[in-house]
């Protein structure tokens, strides 16, 4: 069932509480009112963003339905120039902070569903959940050398993949070409998503066992501590590019006694100002398992100002931490060749892309015999001052079964962009040939309404429906309001 917003799933940040929920709607109040006395030079932003939710899938045989509803609170605070010297040209310097809370309340969870021991008990299911996805004072200090620094709660992106952790991170700045990162600190368990997909790399699921008989669900455990560090090198050539190399080690307990993942990155990014050919590579090797993890390049080819095309390569072998149970399971590494042409802008009347590409695919349980399948994607998009209309076909066919289909959407801007309706509407048809039963059409339309009565206030609301034989039909309709001050 896909819905019509993305929701994060929250950090937990301790047991769910109405204390919790106090204390986050203080820090709420608290940052809205009193953060612009810090400095009157400051600057500030606050966006509070409040998603409503509710969505019903029946099944196929109408034997069951799932009605569930909830609404998301968000909150995100950015702060600049709390020193007031951020325009000093002999030694500028800057202090910021940024915030970003959220609590998430689903009214369809079941007390059933809460209480160890009983039939349609959910392990780890929470009515409501109350974090923090970021939260960390940053500071910028000098033009050459140049001293940065981030100390709370951090999300670190570099070649050598991604990183979530409580700690600090320092970044030192030389002869504007050199640039030296470092971060040390506890990774977050067990709670950060970024997606909706509620995985766990260890292969259990961590959380809070209070109540919890000893017997029952021996696969949840208590969190515990992991230190990891980040360390990054890079050089930047002026018109030319930056080459950026980084290592990652996470270690599975607190003593240091093992390493649960350990990787060194590459990064190259080959562009200049004006110049037709870019490149990018990008490259994980990981160390615990002695073999490359991700690699992707991509050259591309500009003649003529809003045209390009370009050739792309993946290669990509999923890898879990060396202590997770994941790591006993079948994975297929692939690898994946294509081409692509792009003409237009995001300014461009109309805009088109396509693609075809070659993935090549390795079960594991299949004597290494390979798996192979065509990718082709075709986009277009027309703009205009009144409409906005998006269509997109793309299909993947071969070996590993058929994904083909097409969706159209078509946005409707009234009173200036002030009230905008939209509607969209998709056919898809799947075939996988390891389920002779798992085929057939999945058929979606959807609705959508943005209003923006003020500058600083955003009403969305939407409806979605979904039918395909396999999952039955779904309905979910969803609303949001943005308040950006």
């Amino acid at each position: 069932m896909q819905c019509t917003c993305a929701i994060v799933r929250l950090p937990v940040v301790g047991s769910r509480t109405k204390a919790q929920i106090v204390a986050l709607s203080v820090v709420t109040v608290l940052c809205a009112l009193f953060a612009p006395c810090i400095s009157s030079s400051a600057e500030f932003s606050v966006t509070s963003e409040t998603i409503g939710q509710a969505y019903r899938i029946r099944g196929r045989d109408g034997l069951f339905s799932i009605p569930r509803s909830r609404i998301t609170q968000l909150l995100f605070l950015h702060a600049t120039d709390l020193l007031s010297v951020h325009d000093d040209l002999d030694m500028p310097m800057d202090l910021g902070l940024d915030l970003s809370l959220g609590l998430d309340h689903d009214f369809g969870v079941q007390d059933a569903s809460l209480e160890p021991g009983n039939d349609g008990f959910v392990p780890l299911l929470a009515r409501t959940d109350l974090g923090m996805f970021t939260g960390h004072i940053s500071g910028r200090f000098g033009l050459d050398p140049r001293f940065g620094f981030e100390l709370g709660r951090l999300v670190l992106l570099d070649p050598a993949g991604f990183v979530a952790m409580d700690g600090l991170h320092v970044e030192l700045g030389l002869f504007g070409i050199l640039e030296m990162g470092f971060a040390m600190g506890l990774e977050l368990l067990p709670d950060v998503r970024l997606t909706m997909v509620d995985f766990s790399p260890e292969g259990v699921a961590w959380g809070n066992r209070r109540g919890y008989p000893e017997a029952l669900h021996p696969e949840i455990v208590e969190p515990r501590l992991r230190p990891v560090i980040a360390t990054s090198v890079g050089v930047r050539v002026p018109w030319a590019g930056t080459l950026t190399l980084s290592y990652h080690c996470t270690w599975a307990d607190p003593e240091f006694l093992a390493v649960a993942m350990e990787r060194l990155g590459l990064g190259l990014e080959l562009s200049g100002f004006g110049r037709p050919l870019s490149a990018v590579l990008r490259a994980s090797y990981d160390l615990v398992h002695s073999r490359m993890a991700e690699m992707e390049a991509q050259v591309t080819l500009r003649p003529a100002p809003g045209v390009g095309f370009g050739l792309r390569f993946v290669h990509y072998v999923p890898l879990f931490d060396a202590c997770s149970i994941f790591s006993v399971f079948a994975v297929d590494p692939h690898d994946e060749l294509g081409t692509f042409v792009d003409m237009g802008s995001s300014r461009s009347p109309l805009a088109l892309s396509a693609g075809v590409a070659l993935r090549l695919t390795t079960p594991q349980d299949q004597d290494g015999s390979r798996l192979s399948d065509v990718n082709a994607q075709l986009v277009a998009h027309v703009r205009a001052s009144l409409f906005d209309l998006a269509w997109t076909a793309s299909g993947s066919g071969g070996q590993s079964g058929i994904l083909a289909g097409t969706t159209a959407r078509a946005d409707l801007a009234l009173l200036e962009g002030r009230l905008v309706p939209g509607i969209g509407a998709g056919l898809w048809f799947f075939s996988d040939p390891l389920r002779r039963d798992h085929h057939g059409l999945t058929a979606g339309a959807s609705a959508m309404l943005t209003a923006i009565p003020v500058d600083l206030l955003r009403l969305v609301a939407g409806v979605d429906l979904f039918s395909n034989r396999v999952s039955g039909t779904g309905l979910s309709a969803s609303v949001r309001i943005l308040v950006e001050l």
